[in-house]
């Protein structure tokens, strides 16, 4: 019927990790699916100005997400509204964002009451001397924030493309390796 989700979506399992592209995020935004529950969820697209209507619903289990920030977006009002958020990685072109909104993102992350760690992953996209100096300048502001909390990696645009952006069959084959993305990083303490 309408306004409902598809019958065979509502069959689902419940799931524990969660990667959705822009249309699945508007599907988990215009139906709420009670019976998958994700915890962890990877939004693999540009978490940009498309995502202002936020309905806090299908987050309020949500302890692990993992966010691309490729446009100067402040996703710090939503954080407020995933009460268990405890692992956040944002993926960030390192030329292409201010460090002020990544700096507004990570910090409004941080009060999460139940936070425990975030991640600002910054992704080369030319292995240049301008993305090592904005890397280095990424670092220090992150340092400033005095917070133990705070991790930072760095991965190459290919590397980021295959473990983020893959499809179905190599998301499938790291999560059966074991490999957890909130662990990445290094302490900026």
């Amino acid at each position: 019927g309408r306004g409902r989700p598809p019958t065979c979506i509502a069959r689902l399992p419940p799931v524990q990790t969660c990667t959705v592209d822009y249309l699945g995020f508007l599907a988990l935004q215009s139906h709420y699916i009670a019976t998958i529950r994700a915890t962890r969820i990877i939004m693999a697209f540009g978490a940009g100005p498309a995502c202002s209507n936020f309905d806090p619903r299908p987050f309020a289990a949500v302890t692990h997400l993992r966010l691309l920030l490729d446009e100067d977006v402040d996703w710090s009002p939503k954080f407020s509204q995933m009460p268990v958020l405890s692992h956040i990685i944002f993926d960030v072109l390192v030329v292409g964002l201010s460090n002020a909104v990544i700096e507004a993102n990570v910090r409004t992350a941080l009060v999460v009451p139940s936070c425990q760690r975030v991640v600002v992953q910054a992704v080369n996209i030319a292995n240049s001397y301008v993305e090592d100096y904005r890397f280095g300048t990424l670092v220090k502001a992150l340092r400033l924030l005095g917070d133990s909390r705070v991790y930072v990696a760095r991965v190459d645009k290919h590397v980021w493309e295959i473990t983020f952006t893959g499809d179905a069959r190599t998301c499938a084959r790291e999560a059966r390796k074991g490999r957890d993305p909130w662990s990445i990083g290094d302490c900026v303490m």
